[in-house]
């Protein structure tokens, strides 16, 4: 709703959220919304939740999310848990 507000009314729409949100908050959540595509999207997480696994690959923003709702985690422990992969990652484990 926000990229859609802000691709149709510009900086209008960012005046009338103002009111609401800061500005750099309606970029987060932008951000967010941007990164993860509403197909990967847990209505029953967090916008926190779904923000920790904004950097991923589609495949793994999936993987994940999935596997926070089955497990109950809250987003610290998603966070958590995306540092470990990334890491993982970089280190050349699976």
């Amino acid at each position: 709703m926000i990229n859609t507000g802000e691709d149709l009314f510009g900086e209008e729409f960012a005046a009338i959220c103002g009111g609401t949100l800061s500005t750099e908050m309606v970029s987060r959540y932008a951000s967010v919304a941007r990164r993860v595509p509403a197909r990967n999207r847990r209505p029953n997480l967090s916008w926190s939740a779904h923000a920790a696994v904004a950097r991923l690959s589609h495949p793994l923003q999936r993987r994940m999310l999935a596997k926070a709702e089955k497990d109950g985690w809250n987003s610290d422990q998603l966070r958590k848990e995306v540092r470990k992969l990334l890491k993982n990652a970089e280190s050349g484990e699976s």
